[in-house]
């Protein structure tokens, strides 16, 4: 538990030099092959990497990962003859050879290093050319204590303009991330950093969903085969949604998944039981009050334990986290956020027209241009909400103006391909966003052995990603693949009343009436839910019975140098007196305040 483990490489003309200084900074040493090594905190847990070595190359492995030609169960009996059948081939082409995962592979070839990232970049590897030295780790607060200090103001002011850091930039000045599926080449003092994945180039084929049901649904079922082995153990959170029910359907043994869900004697709640009481044999753990007077206290510990807090969507609570590991999964699977690959777009608006517009017209696709991307990008990270908490950047922290968006897209698009339309653009750029949002890198943070492996397969991602551009025709297809388990359409399929066998019509008209709805009486809608409405909860910081939270939010930031204090004290004030306001607005301005707090914390943490 108190164990920090950490993957470190030191390629070049200094290596040994700064091997000594993790040495005697309290790293404990393990020599995996020839020429890698792995750091531990305080000198104990288990190995983090798997190495092995043949033919003048060495390849060193860290994380989960699954591979095309062999399952799961070939990994973990095999690991030494899989990585023998990989170091056959090229270097540059192994990454390939690694369907999903969240994972860092070395790999070293006389005087080359290649280095890789899993497909959407779930496990951060940061860089830095220092010294003549390559530097690398999955901690970017070892990396920050090697080289000289210093802020990097263009992140800072990346992050509160769009909320989140994807510029493969850190906020430590010349410390870089490898971006999605990336591979950095360091020779001669030289790195190189090319994608070797994509989602499709073209895609957009405009099929009928009649034509492509069997196949998806027959790739996604061979996701779960390459996911799944008797010999781990898995748990599942479980809202009865759309997403984490197509996971619970297809899922080979029931019995033994540990399910989750959240929100005693609410309609996600009775779905869930309802799915597992009937079709899995299995018991539903509830997740959601746990240790619910710890919330403040499991914050400050999660972000004392995180590694990089501007790398995380969103807050979490620690003690939820240790429960999960208490319950000693190896690996928890989440969905990335509904219908195969994204999140439901009716729920990133809850404006009356939005909702209207989505219930009643017709799908449209509109050509894309170089020019729509930043705008598309501003658009899905709401970036227009966040003016407000770029303005309160002291004036020493405001860089030059840059458009954020327009050097993200730049930095992205080979990896999201060239599609057609603007719409395919948006889902596949949400679903890179969505899966890093679903992902706790809880093996960085010094937690444990327990990872959260968000299920997107990049072959399933890939294969949908080349049919369907729209969230609507992902849900509409979604639907079709569920009606297949007629044993469990009786059950509803979201918090309407209505089953998966109902016309996709009445599910899409009865969806809008209820957002419209949720708008204007805060989810206590009794006339279309199924089962006990849910409560109305805000959030966290609007809560009054969470007085030692709101007061250790404050505190963090009022106490940060990056913003003019005046003007965040002011902001504050501003937002405590909406607490009787409608839910969409305390929503945005709790989103603000937690972007505020974290990059608050994130100066804590390094300076």
């Amino acid at each position: 538990m108190n164990t920090t483990r950490l993957l470190f490489g030191a390629f070049g003309t200094g290596a040994l030099r700064y091997r000594k200084l993790l040495a005697d900074a309290g790293f404990h040493c393990r020599q995996v092959s020839r020429h890698f090594i792995t750091y531990n905190k305080n000198n104990s847990g288990g190995a983090v990497a798997t190495a092995f070595s043949a033919h003048n190359k060495d390849l060193l492995l860290n994380g989960i990962f699954m591979l095309k030609d062999y399952t799961l169960d070939d990994v973990i009996d095999r690991g030494y003859g899989v990585l023998r059948s990989l170091l056959e081939r090229r270097a540059l082409t192994i990454p390939g050879h690694f369907v999903n995962g969240a994972y860092v592979g070395v790999i070293h070839e006389k005087n080359v290093l290649h280095i890789f990232s899993d497909f959407m970049a779930l496990m951060p590897l940061y860089y830095v050319m220092y010294d003549g030295t390559l530097l690398f780790s999955t901690s970017l607060r070892l990396s920050s204590r090697l080289m000289k200090f210093s802020w990097d103001h263009s992140v800072i002011n990346e992050f509160v303009h769009l909320g989140m850091n994807l510029s493969s930039k850190t906020i430590i000045s010349g410390i870089s991330c490898l971006p999605p599926a990336s591979v950095l080449t360091c020779q001669n003092g030289e790195i190189n950093v090319r994608t070797y994945a994509s989602f499709p180039e073209c895609g957009d084929l405009r099929y009928q969903q009649e034509d492509i049901v069997d196949e998806i649904h027959a790739e996604f079922n061979r996701a779960i085969e390459r996911i799944h082995s008797a010999r781990l153990k898995y748990s599942l959170s479980l809202t009865g949604g759309m997403d984490s029910r197509m996971i619970f359907l297809a899922w080979p043994d029931k019995s033994a998944l540990m399910t989750e869900t959240a929100g005693s004697d609410t309609s996600d709640y009775l779905k869930a039981r309802e799915l597992v009481s009937n079709y899995g044999n299995a018991r539903l753990h509830e997740l959601e009050n746990k240790h619910e007077e710890k919330y403040t206290d499991g914050i400050i510990k999660y972000y004392e334990l995180c590694d990089n807090p501007t790398k995380l969507a969103t807050h979490y609570n620690y003690y939820h986290l240790k429960w999960k590991q208490d319950r000693g999964a190896d690996i928890h699977l989440t969905g990335v956020g509904g219908e195969l690959l994204d999140g439901e777009s009716l729920y990133l608006s809850r404006k009356y027209s939005y909702v209207l517009r989505e219930g009643f017209l017709p799908y449209a696709y509109h050509p894309l241009s170089q020019q729509m991307k930043p705008h598309l990008i501003n658009s899905v990270l709401y970036a227009g909400y966040k003016k407000e908490i770029a303005d309160m950047l002291d004036p020493g922290m405001v860089g030059r103006r840059i458009d954020f968006a327009q050097d993200i897209a730049a930095r992205l698009n080979d990896f999201l391909g060239h599609p057609t339309y603007a719409e395919t653009y948006v889902e596949r750029f949400r679903t890179y966003v969505l899966a890093n949002a679903a992902f706790y890198p809880l093996s960085f943070i010094g937690i444990g052995d327990f990872h959260v492996f968000p299920f997107n397969d990049s072959v399933l991602v890939r294969k949908i990603s080349k049919y369907h551009p729209r969230t609507r025709e992902l849900r509409r297809l979604s639907f079709k693949i569920l009606r297949n388990y007629r044993f469990a359409q009786d059950i509803p399929v979201d918090t309407t009343h209505l089953k998966v066998f109902h016309p996709y019509h009445m599910q899409k008209a009865f969806r809008m009436l209820r957002m419209v709805l949720n708008i204007g009486f805060h989810k206590k809608v009794p006339v279309i839910q199924y089962g006990n409405p849910p409560s109305f909860r805000r959030p966290k910081y609007f809560d009054r019975k969470m007085a030692d939270y709101r007061e250790y939010v404050r505190s963090s930031i009022l106490g940060c140098s990056f913003y003019d204090t005046n003007r965040v004290r002011n902001y504050i004030e501003k937002v405590e007196a909406l607490s009787k306001t409608t839910f969409f607005t305390m929503h945005k301005e709790a989103v603000n305040i937690g972007l505020l707090l974290r990059l608050a914390l994130a100066e804590q943490k390094f300076r």
